[in-house]
């Protein structure tokens, strides 16, 4: 389990440094997040690993992962977005 964290919190890493644009910062992403995703990747890239999450807001894992999921399609998204603007 912990490995597969570690590899969901690389992935996460490589998708913003790979799609990074100098006029997006990853503070100012998240803040834009739709509310729904704010809390999970917010405690997740502050370190938490998801059983903390799970332990913080008593989602089930598998609803933190699928979060997490959308909310990195989201934040890849808008990174390529805001790059061709």
């Amino acid at each position: 389990k912990e490995k597969k964290l570690i590899t969901l919190q690389h992935e996460l890493q490589h998708d913003f440094t790979n799609h990074h644009s100098d006029d997006v910062s990853l503070q100012d992403l998240l803040q834009e997040l739709p509310t729904q995703y704010q809390p999970v990747m917010t405690l997740f890239y502050e370190g938490y690993s998801i059983h903390d999450i799970h332990k913080q807001t008593n989602l089930k894992i598998g609803t933190i992962k699928s979060t997490l999921s959308r909310a990195r399609k989201w934040l890849i998204k808008t990174i390529k977005r805001k790059k061709k603007i």
